[in-house]
């Protein structure tokens, strides 16, 4: 049986500036290279995959130490579970958040059904070591870092609200590398890397907002990450696309139908009674 601990000791300079330095390490550790090869070649990749998976576990530790033994009536839990690993509530963990995004999606998935077929849907290759970066490795760091070792920090002294609000523009922020890695290529003017750059750190940014919901209300990394791995499976969804479709009227249907099933089922579908979540809400 592990510890259980709180973290009653940080303060809120204290919170924000770990955090801070969390997103700082994550990101600066993709950019201590041995070689200088492109992103995408297996060897940067692959070196990659070393430093966040010691930067995650660096993170963990240093949130282990932050914390305290003496709880008294305050919020307290095994470092796992502030973490979001634990197996009460792991299958419902995997599946709705999962089928939430599913619904969320609706409209993008049924315009690539219908132009490429629904056998297109499993045209990814396992051993492709950069479909393993993007829908696995990023979405799992990422999480562990961003929501797993921000949140224990966050929502004791700040609350639940800001806390969802506040964590995700360390998610947003940490994606302006991308900017130095399009300017790197030589392919970009300066203004179409700075409009790119700001329209990807505000899209992360409200998806941070939404997985940092779904991991406090779910209390499960695994959660978090379903719903991360999926998100960048299906990318940004193609509006002028849709607009401009054959089918246009029924496309068009499936956008607006899965953006409000997936409203009415956020809050259901994440009741903390489902996953058993009885730390963050208590």
């Amino acid at each position: 049986m592990l510890e259980k601990i709180c973290f009653t000791d940080v303060t809120t300079f204290q919170a924000v500036a770990t955090c801070f330095s969390f997103a700082t390490m994550y990101v600066g550790s993709l950019y201590v290279r041995t070689q200088f090869l492109p992103r995408d070649h297996p060897q940067t990749i692959k070196e990659r995959f070393l430093r966040v998976t010691v930067v995650s576990i660096l993170a963990c530790v240093v949130v282990y130490i932050s914390s305290s033994s003496q709880c008294g009536f305050h919020m307290k839990g095994s470092i796992l579970e502030w973490i979001g690993i634990r197996w009460n509530g792991f299958i419902p963990a995997i599946i709705l958040p999962s089928l939430l995004i599913i619904i969320l999606f609706l409209g993008p998935m049924m315009m690539f059904i219908l132009d490429h077929g629904i056998t297109s849907l499993t045209c990814y290759k396992l051993t492709d070591i950069i479909l393993w970066r993007n829908f696995f490795v990023a979405p799992l760091s990422e999480e562990l870092v961003f929501r797993g070792c921000m949140m224990p920090l966050l929502v004791p002294c700040l609350g639940q609200f800001t806390s969802i609000l506040l964590a995700p523009w360390f998610f947003g922020l940490a994606h302006f590398h991308h900017a130095y890695e399009q300017y790197k290529t030589g392919y970009h003017t300066l203004s179409a890397i700075v409009i790119s750059t700001i329209f990807q750190a505000s899209y992360t940014t409200v998806f941070g907002i939404l997985s940092s919901f779904i991991f406090l209300r779910t209390g499960h990394l695994t959660s978090a990450f379903m719903s991360h791995a999926l998100c960048n499976i299906m990318g940004f969804p193609e509006f002028e696309l849709a607009l401009s479709h054959k089918r246009r009227n029924f496309v068009c249907f499936c956008f607006v139908l899965g953006l409000v099933i997936f409203l009415l089922s956020l809050y259901p579908l994440t009741n903390p009674l489902i996953y058993n979540n009885t730390l963050y809400f208590e």
